[in-house]
């Protein structure tokens, strides 16, 4: 099957060159005449310069790549803005993005499987490590549900945020919804997890929190949504590896869909696996699935426990 990518392309131009090269170098060990000693030190001088031009077509590729990135971003910046204004004068509703950076912390097509999976599914819980516009775009969408259905029950809606310029943000944007009072956003500074092998985590300090959430609904919610987006990969290797954990020691029973965002990312992967094996250790029966978005996502769903 031809292979069409340029960049793979200019790779296996790259690569035969150097194959040759080598070629070339091994003849000139040989003991030929000068005048062939001659002939190849020019085709391997030649060699050399076809080297630095795909060198440099390489990088006027890679600058080009950059300057359309970031035309294709400041584009959509636009084309957001723009909705965002007119959706403004035509329904007086405040705009849900930023005019600070690009508009959408999670992606289009994140914010769209998320509605879905809302309306697909009746949850009694929300739950969110990692605050932003994912935490307005559930509220709104609750707000819808409720308007739609003022008599059937609502979902309880948290979100942990262990920064307090985010944590500030979150509260600002749901103050200008007017849906603050219905997510509870806690700041909660990461504090060390242990986990059952040992193993040491700085992570939300969400347990006692989550505990009062439970006693505050009495009987136990029978579905959960938890959406895993923080803390950031640069906290630590598998950062987000407790979310798990931690939920399953308080809600043993429960049903739970758990949304992993960034899985484009190794360390999101090998956390699924970890995940996986922690929930087989705990005879807890599961489904995976994954969906091709932007930074891809991972849904695990737990079935209730017999």
């Amino acid at each position: 099957m031809s292979n069409n990518n340029p960049k793979n392309s200019m790779m296996q131009i790259r690569n035969a060159l150097t194959q040759s090269a080598e070629q070339l170098n091994q003849l000139m060990q040989a003991d030929f005449p000068d005048q062939t000693h001659d002939a190849l030190a020019e085709q391997l001088e030649s060699l050399s310069k076809l080297h630095n031009k795909i060198d440099a077509l390489q990088t006027s590729q890679k600058n080009i790549a950059n300057r359309l990135g970031k035309e294709i971003r400041n584009a959509s910046k636009q084309i957001e803005a723009f909705i965002s204004v007119e959706n403004y004068f035509n329904t007086g509703n405040l705009p849900s993005v930023s005019s600070e950076s690009h508009a959408w912390p999670i992606s289009p097509d994140l914010s769209l499987f998320l509605i879905e999976m809302l309306e697909s599914e009746h949850y009694d819980l929300i739950i969110e490590f990692g605050s932003g516009y994912s935490t307005l775009l559930i509220a709104r969408v609750l707000q819808q549900q409720l308007l739609r259905s003022p008599d059937k029950p609502q979902p309880y809606q948290i979100a942990f945020e262990h920064l307090e310029h985010y944590h500030e943000k979150t509260r600002k944007q749901l103050e200008l919804h007017q849906l603050h009072d219905k997510v509870n956003v806690i700041h909660t500074p990461l504090k060390k997890w242990k986990s059952e092998d040992d193993n040491v985590y700085p992570y939300y300090s969400c347990v006692s929190a989550l505990r009062k959430v439970k006693k505050t609904l009495g009987s136990s919610p029978r579905k959960i949504l938890v959406l895993v987006d923080g803390p950031p990969g640069s906290t630590g290797k598998h950062a987000r590896y407790p979310a798990l954990p931690i939920i399953n020691s308080i809600f043993p029973q429960q049903a739970i869909d758990y949304v992993l965002d960034d899985y484009i990312r190794e360390d999101e992967k090998e956390i699924t696996k970890l995940w996986l094996e922690y929930l087989e250790r705990h005879s807890r029966k599961v489904s995976v699935q994954e969906r091709k978005l932007e930074k891809d996502v991972c849904v695990i769903r737990v079935d209730a426990a017999a």
